[in-house]
């Protein structure tokens, strides 16, 4: 599902316009790279990634299942309080129903039962947006030693989330240490195939992905166009020259720049999925705008 969510946003993070937005949303985006260097680039690679790879290798499929299903659960424990907090009072109720029956029938939550009895998984709550809820603005964007990417908003509610979660109380440090790196292994091995699709400047990456993600979960989703999934066509061609991606390039050139002729025409961090389709509907403009010229001169009939 997470990756799913992560195509969904690589497929809206697009727009030239959400890229300039994001702009103000960064004053710190020198200090917040080098952060990033030493979480991408040394903590991730010498220390997480390998475990997170031997963790996915070696551990039977239905194990890691019940690891994911453990962790989700606890999850339902700020779920349901932060949708309460939100006045969202069907889905909390919802969220306490699944955490009631899999901490019980399903073994402590190894196994999703309540899935089967209708209480479908929501797409999850935290504090952060709560706040969000409560008209609490985001701040800037961060880029937090060993946490990963945040907001001046967000940083400060995964602290307050923590006393949810019943493992802190527990007197053992080596017991909290250790449930929270089984965590962490588990979840960075979700995300083993998303380092298949960063491209470009990954900071960039990971920044956007990040900001719409939370602007997604915060609205709920409201306003998303879900691709469905029986249209015939495999769903990397949405993100194709034909797809979401060649459409924002295409009316971002010719509707928003608007270029003439004798202008020069600047394209940068072509290295996106939007620039990268961009090269295509420049030649289209040229080789059109050509063969409009011939028929016009009568050399084209």
């Amino acid at each position: 599902m997470l990756r799913a969510l992560i195509t969904v946003m690589l497929i809206s993070m697009s727009s030239t316009a959400w890229g300039e937005e994001l702009q103000d949303v960064d004053p710190l985006e020198d200090l917040n790279r080098q952060v990033y260097k030493f979480n991408f680039e040394v903590l991730d690679p010498l220390f997480v990634k390998p475990v997170a790879v031997t963790y996915d290798k070696l551990t039977p499929k239905f194990v890691r299942t019940g690891i994911s299903n453990f962790f989700a659960n606890l999850d339902e424990i700020p779920n349901s309080i932060n949708s309460l907090l939100q006045g969202k009072f069907g889905q909390a109720s919802n969220d306490l129903g699944r955490l009631l029956i899999n901490s019980s029938i399903g073994v402590g939550g190894l196994f999703d039962v309540a899935t089967s009895a209708g209480l479908h998984a929501n797409q999850g709550e935290d504090f952060g947006q709560t706040l969000a809820t409560w008209g609490v603005s985001e701040g800037p964007y961060l880029m937090l030693p060993f946490f990963g990417p945040s907001t001046l908003r967000d940083a400060p509610s995964n602290f307050i989330d923590s006393f949810l979660d019943p493992f802190s109380y527990n007197d053992s440090y080596a017991v909290r240490a250790g449930i929270k790196a089984i965590d962490i292994i588990a979840l960075r091995a979700d995300l083993l195939g998303v380092d298949d699709v960063m491209s470009g400047d990954k900071y960039l990456f990971v920044r956007d992905v990040y900001l719409q993600n939370r602007e997604y979960l915060i609205s709920d989703g409201k306003g998303v166009r879900v691709i469905p999934q029986n249209t015939g066509f495999p769903l990397d061609s949405f993100m194709s020259v034909l797809g979401m991606t060649g459409m924002t390039a295409y009316f971002g050139l010719l509707d928003i720049t608007d270029p003439q002729e004798g202008e020069t025409l600047v394209v940068s961090a072509a290295a996106g999925a939007v620039g990268s389709a961009l090269p295509v509907f420049i030649l289209f403009l040229i080789v059109g705008r050509w063969f409009i010229r011939g028929i016009s001169a009568g050399a084209i009939k």
